[in-house]
């Protein structure tokens, strides 16, 4: 079957996008500044308003003195990756916005 009948180009570049997502946190890569460059790929209008690009930035990477924002974009310890997941999952900046409809557990 061809790209344009499983959904076309678009379909294909963003399972691209996924599986380099998926190599990049495998090889150390600092999932804050990941999911920074899902968010600022995203094509969804809803994903950036009412908000800017900065007012995102700086969310997704928390204040100054956050570590996900300190550390770099990518050759962090197994140690490094995990604190930034623990700092990320709990920041009430980013759980204070998350979808209402949210069910992980699903």
């Amino acid at each position: 079957m061809s790209q344009a009948g499983v959904g076309g180009g678009r379909t294909h570049a963003w399972a691209q996008r996924r599986l380099a997502a998926v190599e990049a946190k495998l090889n150390g890569g600092n999932s804050a500044r990941l999911t920074l460059g899902e968010l600022q790929s995203s094509i969804h209008p809803d994903v950036k308003k009412p908000l800017s690009m900065s007012d995102l930035t700086d969310i997704v990477l928390g204040g100054r003195d956050s570590l996900r924002r300190q550390l770099p974009e990518r050759g962090l310890t197994v140690g490094q990756q995990v604190d930034v997941l623990v700092e990320q999952a709990t920041d009430p900046n980013i759980l204070g916005r998350t979808y209402l409809g949210w069910a992980p557990w699903y």
